[in-house]
């Protein structure tokens, strides 16, 4: 393998290139033409290679006897400097490198955030129009599946409801599991109805989710709260009114937060954040020593012992 660490997940590529003499693999994995890998051809005219890589977001192409290559079995891909485009591979978290964010609280995982330096410290979190439903429930962790709804208006013609959409369930089961569904209520009068109810609730549930998130409204709550689901949501309403689904798969906005599909979300009763890709695995590493600063820190405010001079010698030590 190229490299090993506990973060590290297999990944296997390949390309069909029969006529090849040489075929490698380079990326942003192997400081591009620094490091490719050989990959090997098998009877079939397909070259393989399996590698290690970090959770997050890589870029790669192909090297066919000298030329680049993209990859044709990728959908996701972004433009380089040269002209040209990189192939994108997204790698997910392990279900124990899920678990170790479940454990953690929302503040210390955007405590933890901050060290890594990617985002503004006003970045990537919803603000207070989305709250906890059930505060009590433990931290919610999973991929967004987003969906856009409308529905507080009467529909166009005779005033019949709009018919229901089934084929977002088949887009909830290509994201990546733990999911979370993000519903954004685009209607004139956000949150009048409520999409999600005891029904859908159950089918997202059933679909992998393990969470909802809406800028909108929710109901039901007695038979949501019996299912230890975690919701947050802008209101809590009475009617569905006329909900439909409008779009799903596109990129939402919640609470001031832009969501995209397959997002890694965290939120418990401080709210919802998202955690950036590239440094998730590293997180729960990060936030234990946070913890463990912060605990120091309370320690001596609680002490006898406790001096300014102390607080700022230990303030300073955990600083450096």
């Amino acid at each position: 393998m190229f490299r090993k660490n506990n973060h590290l997940r297999q990944q296997t590529f390949s390309i069909k290139a029969p006529a090849a003499l040489g075929v490698q693999l380079a990326g942003d994995f192997t400081q591009w033409q620094e490091q490719p890998i050989n990959m090997q051809k098998g009877a079939d005219g397909m070259w393989r290679v399996t590698v290690e890589l970090e959770p997050g977001k890589h870029q790669y192409r192909f090297l066919v006897d000298g030329q680049w290559r993209d990859d044709p079995d990728c959908a996701l891909a972004v433009p380089n400097p040269h002209g040209s485009q990189n192939s994108v591979r997204e790698v997910n978290l392990t279900t124990e490198q899920l678990e170790a964010l479940g454990r953690l609280d929302a503040c210390t995982v955007a405590n933890a955030i901050e060290a890594f330096h990617e985002r503004l410290r006003n970045e990537g979190i919803v603000d207070h129009s989305i709250r906890s439903i059930f505060p009590r429930l433990k931290p919610m962790v999973g991929y967004a599946a987003t969906v856009k709804i409308r529905g507080s208006e009467l529909p166009f013609g005779d005033g019949v409801p709009y018919p229901d959409r089934t084929d977002w369930w088949n887009y909830m089961l290509s994201v990546p599991t733990p999911r979370v569904i993000v519903v954004e209520d685009c209607a004139t009068r956000t949150g009048f109805g409520s999409f999600l109810g005891a029904v859908h609730t159950n089918i997202a549930r059933a679909l992998g989710c393990v969470g909802a998130v809406t800028n909108g409204s929710v109901r039901d709550i007695p038979a949501l709260e019996s299912l230890a689901f975690p919701v947050f949501a802008g209101s809590i309403c009475v009617s569905h009114a006329y909900i439909h689904i409008v779009e799903m798969g596109g990129p939402v906005e919640i609470g001031g937060l832009k969501i995209k599909s397959g997002d890694l979300l965290h939120g418990d009763i401080h709210g919802v954040q998202r955690i950036p890709l590239d440094a998730a695995a590293k997180v729960p590493a990060v936030a234990s020593k946070i913890l463990q600063q912060e605990e120091e820190i309370i320690a001596l405010c609680r002490s006898s012992e406790f001096s300014i001079e102390r607080l700022r010698m230990l303030v300073s030590k955990n600083s450096r």
